[in-house]
C-alpha cells in the first residue's frame, strides 16, 4: 500500500516535524543528525556533483542562475532553494522544474518508512529530526533518483552548522554577508562571516562575491587555511556597467577574453553581481562562456521584483531586510514615475522601522498586513511605525483582505503596487493573482 497519493501528503507529512524545529535553540543547530540521515539513506548526495552556495543576499538567484547554465550546457541539474513560493515542491527543482511526483512520491515512500512520523532518530536524546533535515535528504533522494549530474544546494540558514552542510562540494560560493538572523549567526559581520565560511572545504575551490572587507578578508583566510583556491569576481571582471529597463535588466563587463552583454528577464541593479558570481562558477566548473551566457538569459525568479502586468503594474518582491528594502527602492525608482500603493509585512524579528523608513520614499499610501502565518509578526507595531514616520497608513491584519483592498486602490488611482517585507506574503498575492 501506497503511503503518499500527492505532494500535498509528502508536504503535511514534512510539516508534522515543523513545530519541532520552530523549538530548536541556536546552540542546537548541528550536524549529527544529517550525517546519521545520510548513513542510513546510502549517501545519496554523493551520487552527484555538488556545487554549494550560501550568502545573506542573492544566493538563491545566484543557485537558480548557476542551475539554468548547466541545463543550457545540457547537464540534467538539481536546484535545491528556499522558501517555495506556491508549493514546497518549487524547493526540490530538476531542471529548474518543481520536481514531479513520479519522482517525489516514491522517494517519499523510502524517508517515511524508514523515519515515520512521530518516531525519534535514535543518536544523542532520541532527537526528531527537523523539518528542513528531512526535506534536504529528500532532495538528495529525488536528485539520485532523477539521475542527475550536478545539484546546486543552497545554504538554509549560515553556512557553518546549516543542514546542506554535509555535502563535498565541486566549488563553494558566498555571494554578500550582511547583518542578519543575528539571534542565532551572531550580532556583527565578523561572526556571521565565520559562519557563512564555514561550508569552505580543504581542497576545494572558493569564489566569493563579498564587498565588505571584514568579511573578505575572514572568507580569504579560511580558504588559504584550508588549501583551498580563491577566486573573488571585482578581480575577475572590469568595467561593469549595467541598465534596467522594464523588460530587464542589461549587463556589460570584460575580462581576460575580451567584453561581454547580455540581457535578462530578472530587474534589479543587485542581480547583475549575481549573475557575474554564477557566470564565472560556472567556467570554473568547465562549462563554456557560451552556455552561461545562454543561462542567464533563460533564466527567470518568482518574488525577486517580479512585474506581473495587469490594469496596473503589480510589483512583488520577496525583499526583507534593510539592504535589500534600499535596492527594491532604486529599482522601483528606475523604472516607474511617481509614487506607489505599498502591501508591506514583515516577520517580527526583522528591522521593519528601518525598512518602513526607506520605503515611505515610494508609498503614495502602506497596507500594514500579516505576511502569512507561518512565521509570527506584529502588524500592530508596524502600523504605528509607518503612522509615526509619517506614512499614511491602513491597517489590514488578514493578508487577504488587504491585498483585494490595494488593488482596488492602486486600480482607482491607476499608479503600481509593490508588496514585499516577506516572501510568505508574496506567495499569498501570487497565489490571489493566478487566474
Amino acid at each position: 500500500m501506497t503511503m503518499f497519493e500527492s505532494a500535498d501528503n509528502v508536504y503535511a507529512y514534512l510539516s508534522s516535524f515543523i513545530n519541532l524545529e520552530r523549538r530548536l535553540e541556536p546552540q542546537e543547530y548541528r550536524l549529527d543528525r544529517m550525517h546519521y540521515l545520510r548513513k542510513l539513506f546510502g549517501y545519496p548526495d554523493e551520487a552527484m556533483r555538488t556545487i554549494h552556495i550560501t550568502g545573506s543576499k542573492g544566493k538563491g538567484s545566484t543557485a537558480t542562475l548557476l542551475a539554468s547554465m548547466f541545463m543550457a550546457a545540457g547537464y540534467r541539474v538539481g536546484l535545491f532553494t528556499s522558501p517555495h513560493l506556491l508549493h514546497f515542491t518549487e524547493r526540490i527543482c530538476i531542471d529548474n522544474e518543481p520536481v514531479r511526483e513520479d519522482i517525489l512520491l516514491p522517494c517519499a515512500e523510502t524517508l517515511a518508512r524508514l523515519i515515520p512520523a512521530g518516531k525519534p532518530l535514535p543518536i544523542a536524546d532520541y532527537e526528531y529530526p527537523t523539518f528542513f533535515e528531512l526535506l534536504t535528504i529528500l532532495a538528495f533522494l529525488c536528485y539520485k533518483q532523477a539521475g542527475c549530474t550536478y545539484a546546486v544546494i543552497e545554504v538554509g540558514l549560515g553556512g557553518r552548522l546549516d543542514t546542506t552542510n554535509v555535502i563535498c562540494p565541486e566549488l563553494s560560493i558566498i555571494t554578500s554577508i550582511e547583518l542578519e538572523h543575528t539571534e542565532i549567526l551572531g550580532n556583527t559581520i565578523e561572526k556571521i562571516a565565520y559562519e557563512k565560511a564555514g561550508i569552505i572545504k580543504s581542497l576545494t575551490p572558493v569564489l566569493s562575491a563579498v564587498a565588505d572587507p571584514v568579511a573578505r578578508d575572514i572568507i580569504y583566510t579560511k580558504a588559504y587555511n584550508s588549501i583551498s583556491s580563491y577566486y573573488h569576481i571585482d578581480a575577475l571582471v572590469a568595467n561593469f556597467q549595467t541598465f534596467e529597463t522594464r523588460s530587464g535588466l542589461q549587463v556589460s563587463w570584460s575580462d581576460e577574453q575580451g567584453c561581454h552583454e547580455l540581457t535578462t528577464a530578472l530587474h534589479g541593479h543587485v542581480q547583475a553581481r549575481n549573475i557575474l558570481t554564477a557566470y564565472y562558477a560556472g567556467k570554473l566548473l568547465g562549462l563554456s562562456g557560451a552556455a552561461c551566457m545562454q543561462g542567464a538569459i533563460n533564466t527567470t525568479m518568482r518574488a525577486r521584483f517580479e512585474i506581473i502586468e495587469r490594469d496596473v503594474p503589480i510589483i512583488i518582491d520577496g525583499a526583507h531586510t534593510e539592504a535589500s528594502i534600499q535596492n527594491t527602492v532604486t529599482t522601483y525608482q528606475d523604472l516607474f514615475d511617481g509614487p506607489c500603493i505599498l502591501v508591506f509585512g514583515t516577520a517580527q524579528d526583522k528591522h521593519s522601522f528601518a525598512m518602513l523608513k526607506t520605503l515611505k520614499a515610494l508609498a503614495d499610501t502602506a497596507i500594514i498586513t500579516k505576511p502569512g502565518t507561518f512565521k509570527q509578526s506584529e502588524p500592530e507595531r508596524l502600523f504605528n511605525e509607518a503612522i509615526s514616520l509619517g506614512i499614511d497608513a491602513k491597517l489590514i491584519p488578514e493578508t487577504q483582505q488587504a491585498v483585494e483592498y490595494a488593488l482596488a486602490m492602486a486600480k482607482e488611482r491607476k499608479i503600481p503596487l509593490l508588496v514585499c517585507g516577506s516572501f510568505y506574503l508574496c506567495a499569498i498575492v501570487a497565489e490571489h493573482l493566478q487566474p
